[in-house]
């Protein structure tokens, strides 16, 4: 036997690392990341990803072509806002926008996107990044007269990995939730009712096997370490 005809496999547990923050507009620019909105505007998010294997590491600066570990893309499964008060409403469910009426919920019309591209000119975005925006309503956020909400908004994301170097070929994907913060300020034509915070008509959940995945604590910048086990397969010589 020949020892070419053999090979090693090396399993290795891959750190990620991930952060999620708030824009004004479809830019993504970050002259346009904001944490306070007007109720009513259409919010955007963009999640970005990387690796600890990776130079540079952090989400930011991902390098796709001189990456170790390569990201394919990443999706939007699910998005959630919860309320102070532990009330959970699904705004995208399923990889689709929640229509409310078919859950028998009140119209909250927060018509959530997911993008894939960013402006101007419709450039697509990076490997390691989606973008996902909704509408902040009234019916959603109901923030009181002259005054402010803070809800948290979590992402369920599925992140794909691809590495098709020549010594090495696998493709696995992790899933994991990320965490922001928002304040709602009012326009001035909000309830004088401080009460009137959040929904009560959620029936948050009508399929047991969607569940956001665990939050992290950081609001803004956070770390996710989800193990993954990637194969390298290295040729004996």
């Amino acid at each position: 036997m020949k020892s070419e005809n053999f090979c090693a496999e090396i399993l290795v547990d891959v750190g990620i690392s991930g952060n999620v923050k708030s824009y004004e507009d479809q830019t993504f620019t970050a002259a346009q990341v904001k944490t306070s909105f007007i109720v009513n505007r259409r919010v955007y998010y963009l999640a970005q990803v990387n690796s600890d294997l990776n130079t540079p590491s952090d989400p930011d600066n991902y390098n796709h072509a001189t990456a170790e570990v390569q990201f394919d893309f990443v999706e939007v499964l699910n998005v959630a806002v919860k309320f102070t008060n532990g009330t959970l409403l699904y705004v995208y469910e399923n990889k689709v926008a929640v229509n409310y009426a078919a859950k028998g919920q009140a119209d909250f019309k927060t018509l959530c996107q997911v993008h894939t591209d960013k402006l101007p000119g419709n450039v697509a975005l990076g490997h390691n990044q989606v973008g996902f925006s909704f509408v902040l309503t009234r019916e959603l956020a109901a923030p009181p007269k002259n005054q402010k909400t803070t809800i948290r908004v979590i992402a369920d994301l599925r992140v794909t990995y691809l590495n098709t170097s020549k010594k090495r070929q696998a493709t696995e994907s992790d899933q994991s939730a990320f965490v922001l913060d928002n304040d709602v300020e009012d326009d001035g034509n909000g309830p004088v009712d401080t009460t009137l915070t959040t929904p009560t008509n959620t029936n948050t959940n009508t399929n047991t096997n969607v569940q956001p995945t665990k939050e992290t604590t950081d609001s803004n910048a956070f770390s996710i370490f989800a193990s993954l086990m990637m194969m390298f397969v290295a040729l004996m010589i």
